[in-house]
């Protein structure tokens, strides 16, 4: 009686454990993968679709259930309403998971061009930068990124980085919570027909194969030689004598190991130090992106932290309100409007003030 309660207790116990290490090898095999490849797969398959409208109201559906042509029933966060639709959708998909897709004009999206030696790193990388750009708590910015192009002959990357506020979908992450949903998904332009391949519901963590990655590949080749020793010390112990245990730990010590300076994240630091991004590249990139979709740019002027632009077309005279909401200027003005024909007054957020033209 006690033997089969003493085994019944060891099979529980080393039950948990098995089903950690299961889902460590899991991550880190997932964390091998690229980013834009995690996108695509969908490996968080949401049973509820929720697509954020410009007005922040959202459609809600089953998965599949909402086209760009047909949004079904728009609804406001937070409302009796909204609560019942969504108990309804998860009652019947009998999950609890959602994806949001966000439109693409909630979004900062800018280009980046990296050499093909930093993709190791593009993550750190494009992490410091738009939280250096933007003037909010790092913890408010949802970012993600994807290679659009590759310059095999200059051996140089351009990548496209797709960044969101998360104040903008606080509302429904809130509505999303008290219903008793799971927020797993945040895509940008699926709602448009014009979806980008990312997840700005960035969960993946630096797993062992990041970390491998990065080394440098001598120290990833010393790495494989210490683990395979490693590997065979623990077959040896089961079988092999107490006196030849010490002669294995010196032989284990006589491999040579990554030194600190190959094991560094120097290289990336000189990278970021030696490259800054031209300023007025990321001011045209942000009025491009705000500037409502019938009006264009005919002229700009840059003088000290002032910017004065022209735009023409039905929805010039919108053009200050759809950029005062960038956080790259702390206020816009319209000088002069008349039909067809508006004159802005921008100024430069402080952070982004006093950067190279």
């Amino acid at each position: 009686m006690d033997g089969t309660a003493e085994a019944t207790s060891g099979g529980a116990t080393i039950l948990p454990k098995l089903a950690a290490f299961a889902l460590w090898w899991r991550d880190g095999l997932i964390s091998l993968l690229p980013p834009a490849w995690l996108a695509r797969m969908g490996r968080r398959p949401a049973a509820i679709d929720c697509f954020l409208q410009p007005d922040g109201r959202v459609a809600l559906a089953l998965a599949g259930g909402i086209t760009a042509r047909s949004p079904g029933m728009v609804l406001v966060p937070g409302e009796d309403a909204f609560a019942e639709r969504l108990a309804g959708l998860l009652a019947t998909a009998n999950r609890d998971t959602v994806r949001l897709s966000i439109p693409r004009g909630d979004c900062l999206m800018r280009t980046v061009e990296l050499p093909r030696p930093a993709l190791a790193h593009a993550g750190t990388i494009l992490r410091y930068e738009i939280e250096a750009l933007l003037p909010v708590p790092p913890d408010d910015i949802m970012t993600d990124w994807y290679v659009e192009l590759e310059d095999r002959a200059g051996k140089r990357l351009i990548l496209r980085q797709v960044a969101l506020l998360r104040p903008r979908i606080a509302a429904v992450e809130a509505a999303l919570q008290a219903a008793g949903a799971r927020l797993v998904r945040v895509t940008v332009g699926d709602g448009e027909g014009r979806p980008v391949p990312v997840d700005l519901f960035n969960e993946r963590r630096a797993g062992p194969g990041t970390r491998f990655r990065a080394l440098p590949r001598t120290a990833q080749a010393l790495f494989l030689a210490a683990a395979a020793l490693l590997l065979a010390t623990l077959a040896v112990l089961a079988g092999r004598p107490a006196e030849t245990l010490a002669a294995m730990a010196e032989q284990r010590a006589s491999f040579a190991r990554p030194s600190i300076r190959e094991q560094s994240a120097a290289a990336v630091a000189d990278f970021l130090v030696e490259r800054q991004r031209p300023g007025a590249a990321l001011l045209l990139d942000e009025i491009a992106t705000r500037l409502p979709k019938n009006a264009f740019l005919r002229s700009l002027a840059l003088t000290g932290d002032a910017l004065v632009l022209t735009s023409g077309g039905p929805g010039a005279a919108d053009g200050a309100a759809a950029l005062a909401q960038s956080p790259l200027f702390s206020a816009a003005e319209t000088l002069t409007a008349e039909p067809g024909l508006a004159t802005l007054s921008l100024r430069i957020a402080a952070p982004f003030a006093g950067g190279r033209p």
